[in-house]
């Protein structure tokens, strides 16, 4: 019989190669819109009297989830006929347009409506405070309206004026001045005023929730 010879293998033992691990980059995707592509937000002109928040809120969830709501004032406060709706999708938005543009309401008026792009949307639209059902009360946000508007109007307090001008005059005799002078009369007359303007801001208050309830 045939011996079979035994073939021995020269293995050479290699190093293991160590492969780099590859670090993925993780690409920031910009958050911004573009602003020539069309927003989920529209425009709405010439709305009856009385189309205010909550009914307009109310009236757009039909047609989809609605994000923002603004009803537009005229300089005096009172209603514009002028009013934002953001919904959740642009394509919402457009379907609300082709149904709304130069339609009646209320058999009254000839609704404008128009989709905007993202760069005609003011910021005072897009963002802050929202009505609907997460959103702030209606009574509290024109409240706080007003308030600010009347503190902004009136910043100065004839009680914390009077406070300064005493003083003044305190420190003035510590000092060796002698001086005083009598505004009395300009303090009472101040005080009335003021209790005329809170008056009147509690009535603007009063007539505006009227028109939210």
């Amino acid at each position: 019989m045939l011996k079979k010879k035994a073939i021995k293998l020269n293995v050479v033992a290699r190093k293991p190669v160590v492969v780099p691990k590859t670090i993925k980059k993780k690409t920031k995707i910009s958050k911004k819109p573009d602003p020539q592509s069309l927003s989920p937000f529209i425009v709405i002109r010439n709305a009856p009297y009385g189309f205010f928040e909550e009914p307009c809120y109310n009236y757009f969830s039909q047609y989809g989830q609605v994000k923002r709501v603004r009803v537009m004032r005229n300089k005096k406060g009172g209603f514009s006929g002028k009013i934002y709706v953001g919904f959740k999708y642009a394509e919402v938005a457009s379907v609300v347009v082709t149904v709304l543009n130069k339609s009646l309401m209320m058999g009254e008026n000839v609704i404008k409506c128009r989709q905007l792009l993202n760069s005609e949307v003011p910021a005072a639209v897009r963002f802050g405070s929202q009505f609907g059902k997460r959103g702030l009360k209606k009574s509290t946000y024109v409240k706080k309206r007003i308030q600010k508007a009347h503190v902004k109007k009136y910043k100065e307090n004839p009680q914390a004026v009077a406070d300064f001008i005493n003083k003044q005059l305190t420190k003035a005799k510590e000092n060796g001045i002698d001086y005083s002078f009598d505004f009395s009369k300009k303090f009472t007359t101040a005080l009335e005023e003021q209790k005329v303007r809170n008056a009147q801001n509690q009535e603007k208050i009063a007539k505006w929730l009227k028109n939210f309830k």
